[in-house]
């Protein structure tokens, strides 16, 4: 096929997409980039929502937020076990946002270089139209409606900041940008203009393992920069041993750089003490390479407590010396971060090998954003730091107040303690397992959830959680495999599972074998939340994600959201049959307090028959895997 033919294919589908029924291309006759017209839109938009406000005196409002519209929903009968589906055609209005969407997304999978700038503006003028119009012409009545007409306010927004993306991006195009879709040229990271002084080097206890991480100081307030991570591509220990070895190198040239930017505002009798403990590090990794690259199988990852680490290791090379155990295990958590990593992320969660971390970060926000979880979701972003005219590019991720759970709840000090949560902390909890199953997050352990508690020297009591380190999320993990058992940290959903006898090594290091075997349902669900899934259309997950994700990852997400909303939809109908006290759609705080002061019931029962324990150990487990509640919680 020649250019010229494939160029026409290329302009007669676009073409196509721009076809409406009852509408033609009549927006696209005008020219938007006006600066005049582009105001009078705005001065019309206004007006018609102004006016529609006035009509309706108040019954909606297009900036309610989320505890605004819950609010609402609680002050008024609705009938909240009533859940529309989300059609295209439900209404005019919403078939038109539903097209909106499409037709947008079509010209953004199409390169610089074939479609002009013009097509793609309209295209974002088109789509923001229709949700003036869904937005001026509705009235929900339903929680779900409120929920979706929330959804359609938040498309009206971004749509509002991307026309601001793509007109700075259009004027400033390059050769290199012509060879790429309008999509990943709207999502390249935006410049961060710092002065030497605004960034710091944190200490040792706020670095993630050997990560480049900085401190940033905004007007905006304290971040971290994180500089541009990929999932590894090492397919041995020694792999691993040449990538660490690597990075702690990249540190101690950059630390002796006088002109490197991320460190040169840092005291020198610092730059030379963290020299001092990188050249300490390296010695020890050089010392051992040989017993990290033999010695270690990456296929059954790393096991055992670091004191029988050391012990081994001491057992093989008898001088070895008391000092040089901080560096070992500091070396070998290393070791183990990176094959843990790898096998959760490209095994269970089926993420490629080599992908890039930082936009799972932010794709992992968006999402939150579009869910209501923000307050629940580390806020990242990928950026680009501008320092003396270099240019860094990472990801940026708010400061979250609170500690690591395995942190507080570690095993070392909870003797004689219990751990508690609050209510509002159990409904944290249930919305975040299906916030991950979403976002197809397999990483979701202790450490990567930060914490705010109170301790009276009984009992942990956890107030709030936010999850952190979303670097493993939006791979190719589809709905079937959590349904099935994979995931790992995502747990386990409605169905019966059975695995075949595998090998499990012990920490001592004997083989021991089981059989897995799996039946759990959900315990808890936040009503509220639900609504808000089952008005996410999965014809929105592109519009929000592309440029960020592939193609084939955006259709796993999709693929796990509606494999999710026809879950809430059965459980949601099999609460029907239940009495009130066993329903699983929980909606009122009175709900959640019974919910949660029957967890904490569950751990305290004693004098229990076998039978009876075993059925509460069933219980138990069912919860944990349903609802990420911690173990310590039951047990």
């Amino acid at each position: 096929m020649s250019d010229k033919e494939l160029n026409d294919q290329l302009l007669a589908k676009q073409a196509e997409t721009f076809k409406t029924e009852g509408q033609n291309l009549e927006l696209n006759k005008v020219d938007y980039r006006s600066p005049e017209m582009l105001a009078d839109i705005h001065r019309i938009e206004q007006d018609r929502i102004n006016k529609y406000i006035e009509s309706q005196k108040e019954t909606t409002t297009p900036k309610l937020s989320y505890e605004e519209l819950e609010q609402r929903i609680n002050n008024q009968n609705y009938d909240r076990s009533v859940f529309t589906k989300w059609k295209r055609g439900n209404s005019k209005s919403m078939e038109r946002v539903t097209k909106g969407l499409h037709r947008l997304d079509e010209l953004l999978k199409t390169g610089v270089g074939m479609t002009d700038y013009a097509d793609v503006e309209n295209a974002y003028f088109v789509l923001q139209e229709a949700c003036v119009d869904y937005l001026t012409t509705h009235s929900p009545k339903t929680a779900e409606g409120e929920a979706r007409y929330r959804m359609v306010q938040q498309i009206g927004e971004r749509i509002r900041r991307e026309l601001g993306y793509i007109r700075v991006n259009s004027e400033n195009l390059t050769k290199e940008d012509m060879q790429k879709t309008w999509a990943v040229v709207l999502a390249q990271p935006r410049v961060i203009v710092l002065e030497e002084d605004q960034i710091h080097v944190p200490k040792e206890a706020e670095r993630s393992g050997t990560a480049s991480l900085f401190k940033i100081t905004e007007k905006s307030g304290e971040s971290f920069f994180k500089v541009s991570e990929k999932l590894s591509n090492a397919d041995s220990a020694a792999g691993y041993v040449a990538e660490i070895i690597d990075g702690i190198t990249r540190e101690m040239i950059g630390l002796k750089d006088v002109g490197h930017p991320l460190y040169s505002g840092m005291k020198e009798e610092d730059k030379e003490q963290r020299g001092k403990e990188l050249q300490s590090l390296l010695d020890t990794a050089l010392k051992f390479k040989e017993y990290w690259e033999k010695e270690i199988d990456i296929n059954t990852s790393i096991s055992g407590t670091e004191e029988n680490q050391w012990k081994t290791l001491k057992e093989k090379y008898p001088d070895l010396k008391e000092e040089e155990k901080k560096n070992y295990l500091a070396f070998f958590r290393e070791m183990e971060k990176r094959i843990t990593i790898n096998v959760s992320g490209i095994k269970n969660g089926r993420v490629r090998k080599g992908s890039d971390l930082d936009v799972r970060n932010e794709a992992t926000s968006i999402m939150a954003e579009a869910l209501g979880l923000t307050d629940m979701i580390m806020e990242s972003q990928t950026v680009t730091l501008d320092v003396k005219g270099e240019k860094i590019k990472g990801v940026k991720m708010k400061k979250v107040e609170g500690s690591p759970y395995l942190e507080v709840v570690n095993p070392k000090t909870m003797i004689g303690k219990n751990v508690n949560v609050t209510p509002s902390v159990m409904k944290q909890y249930a919305n975040l397992h299906l916030f991950d199953i979403i976002c197809g997050q397999v990483d979701r352990n202790g450490n990567n959830l930060i914490i705010d508690h109170k301790d009276d020297g009984k009992t942990i009591t956890v107030e709030k959680i936010t999850g952190i380190d979303n670097d493993l999320s939006f791979g190719m993990l589809t709905f079937q495999d959590i349904m099935e058992g994979d995931g790992d940290t995502l747990g386990y959903l409605p169905s019966p599972v059975k695995k075949e006898t595998k090998p499990y090594v012990l920490p001592g290091g004997e083989i021991r074998k089981v059989t897995l075997s799996k039946k759990t349902a959900v315990k808890a669900v936040d009503q509220k939340f639900a609504d808000r899934i089952l008005a996410l259309s999965p014809e929105a997950i592109p519009f929000l994600l592309r440029g960020k994700i592939s193609d084939e990852e955006i259709k796993a997400c999709q693929n796990r959201l509606k494999g999710l909303q026809q879950l809430l939809k059965q459980v949601r109908d099999q609460d029907k049959k239940k009495k009130k006290t066993d329903k699983v759609f929980l909606s009122s705080d009175k709900e959640w307090e019974d919910f949660t002061a029957k967890m904490h019931k569950i751990r305290d029962l004693k004098g229990l028959t076998s039978a009876e324990k075993k059925k509460v150990d069933q219980e138990k487990a069912e919860i944990i895997s349903c609802t990420y509640i911690p173990s310590d919680i039951l047990y």
